[in-house]
């Protein structure tokens, strides 16, 4: 809720730098403190630009991103530009790397993952280079890097440090992964060794099973078939977890064994693998596993996973389960998110339903949490959902209200939400009507 207001607060900040009275606006003067604050003003600024994500002061994190002799300062602003996968300081930062001494290590990492994160094809050089830096820190961003950066070409220079017994064996696992990430699939034979080994390290052998699911080979089947087997929980839960990559005909039955297994990881990443809508064998146990196991995060992953499937038995029980009064509101609006991503249509006159019956509440906690992810979902369907709930005495289904009017151009929103910015009896509401004027 603080970042869902201060979003609403910062958002509200007008382009003009003056207001009608000729007081500085609040875009400027948070402009001026990003520009000319001390570093703690500016930390908090740089820290409200990024929860309300407030693209029109990107240009000035630049000239501050670039200027400022602040590490702390730095490092947030390329947090933010990463967050968003901002692309317009590559070029500041790519000068930056090459400057910034190996001391200043917390740097290098933040200008890589930016880099990384905006897939730069001007850093790989430097990235060849950093895997072998003695910093280890260093070296284990440059391997998250290359490993993310979907170029085959680094994948051989992954393996080889892998296959290299000089290489320090604490990078080892990272390099793992990022084999996988890249998918690469001459590491397979190498990856296969290590998970197969029982006397390897366990977190090494943990990252394979997960790096042999992401390549995908069928021939690695067998090898997750074994863990099972073999009883480590651990283990078991990485080997569930890369089933999911394959064809569900191949290891569907597998995954419903790993459901009844006793470590809750296991039965979570079992029913996650599930999530797939061949998996039609496992609906049955996916449904008994969301309304009777005792640990809440797996029937909500159950749920999720059902939601994914989306047989006929599968979205008539999420009806159910979501229309049911009794029912937690986690369980609720769990129910109700994987039914609009996956099957708005067939759940609208449910949804209809369920807001008739607690209009008349007091507590529209049901509503709100309806409201909430109704506002981010663009449908035909919705308008007279939005037409209706921003009638409702609770100023935050209001505000969903007014958002999921604009998202999906209600009828005469336009009006609507300009009548709203004046005469709403909750500033709050009188914000979110105000930004949303702005965009039109």
């Amino acid at each position: 809720m603080r970042i869902f207001l201060c979003f609403i607060f910062i958002s509200l900040l007008p382009c003009n730098s003056f207001s009608d009275e000729g007081e500085q606006s609040p875009l400027e003067s948070l402009r001026e403190t990003l520009l000319y604050g001390i570093e703690s003003e500016v930390l908090e600024a740089v820290k409200n630009v990024r929860e309300s994500r407030e693209e029109r002061l990107n240009e000035d994190l630049e000239t501050l991103l670039e200027e400022t002799v602040s590490v702390a300062v730095r490092s947030a602003v390329l947090d933010y530009f990463t967050a968003t996968e901002y692309r317009g300081a590559e070029e500041i930062a790519l000068n930056l790397l090459e400057q910034t001494e190996v001391e200043n290590a917390g740097l290098i990492i933040d200008l890589i993952k930016y880099l990384s994160e905006i897939k730069s094809d001007k850093i790989a050089e430097y990235l060849a280079e950093a895997i072998d830096e003695q910093n280890s820190s260093i070296s284990l961003a440059a391997i998250k890097a290359l490993g993310s950066s979907e170029s085959q070409e680094n994948g051989q220079l992954l393996l080889d440090r892998l296959q290299d017994e000089e290489y320090p064996d604490k990078l080892k696992p990272e390099l793992i992964l990022a084999l996988g990430e890249l998918a690469y699939k001459p590491a397979l034979e190498e990856l296969t060794k290590i998970a197969q080994n029982r006397e390897a390290e366990r977190v090494w052998r943990m990252y394979a099973c997960d790096s042999l699911g992401k390549i995908g080979d069928n021939e690695s089947i067998q090898v997750f078939k074994d863990i099972f087997s073999e009883g480590n929980a651990l283990l078991t839960i990485y080997a569930a977890s890369a089933l999911s990559n394959y064809a569900m005909s191949e290891v569907e039955d597998l995954l419903i064994q790993g459901l009844k297994n006793s470590n809750v990881r296991v039965r979570i990443a079992a029913a996650r693998g599930l999530a797939n809508k061949e998996a039609t064998k496992a609906v049955k146990v996916l449904i008994y596993k969301a309304r009777r196991d005792p640990e809440k995060k797996v029937k909500l992953q159950a749920i999720e996973s059902l939601g994914q499937i989306g047989s006929n038995e599968a979205v008539d029980f999420l009806l159910e389960l979501f229309s049911d009064k009794k029912q937690s509101p986690d369980v609720m609006e769990t129910a109700l998110s994987t039914l609009v991503d996956n099957h708005l249509n067939s759940s609208l006159s449910t949804i209809k339903e369920v807001i008739d019956r607690e209009w008349p509440e007091k507590d529209q906690k049901t509503i709100e949490l309806i409201g909430k992810k109704l506002s981010q979902t663009e449908h035909g369907g919705l308008k007279d959902i939005f037409t209706q709930i921003y009638e409702s005495t609770n100023f935050i289904v209001r505000i969903y209200a007014i958002r999921g009017m604009e998202n999906n151009r209600t009828t005469g929103y336009k009006e609507i939400i300009k009548s709203i910015s004046t005469e709403d009896p909750h500033p709050a509401v009188r914000k979110a009507a105000l930004l949303l004027l702005e965009r039109f």
